[in-house]
């Protein structure tokens, strides 16, 4: 089911990754989707987080070059391939480098532009439905 989910909109793969609890099914269901679909920006940033979370900070990074080689990125996936390498180094001015360049994740309705840090399926603004465009 959640595969099928991340077929049809992978932008938001990040809301699908939040429902699975179980670490190794996250671990297993992530090498899926990367193989699935290799060179989605989204799927890799958001992979790339939550590999960053499981702590294999050399997978994330892998993930992460792959999004910088392509200069397609954001300033996210920047600060976070600083907050992988201040894991792998355990230094400190780099993790708070991180923290200072990550954004949060940002939904703006397409139809009238209301923008929140929370998703919705239908703007509280204009009421259009399936409207949210991410925001990285």
């Amino acid at each position: 089911m959640w595969f099928e989910a991340v077929k049809v909109k992978n932008e938001l793969f990040n809301l699908v990754l939040d429902k699975i609890k179980d670490n190794n099914d996250l671990y297993e269901f992530l090498k899926r989707v990367l193989v699935f679909n290799p060179k989605s920006y989204y799927i890799l940033l958001f992979s790339a987080i939550y590999l960053l979370k499981l702590e294999k900070y050399k997978k994330a990074l892998s993930l992460l070059n792959i999004i910088l080689k392509n200069n397609t990125y954001s300033q996210n996936a920047v600060a976070l391939a600083i907050k992988c390498l201040s894991k792998q180094s355990n230094n400190k001015t780099l993790e708070t480098l991180a923290f200072k360049l990550q954004n949060n994740i940002k939904y703006t309705c397409k139809s009238c532009g209301y923008s929140t840090h929370l998703f919705f399926w239908k703007c509280p603004k204009c009421r259009s439905w399936d409207s949210a465009k991410v925001e990285l």
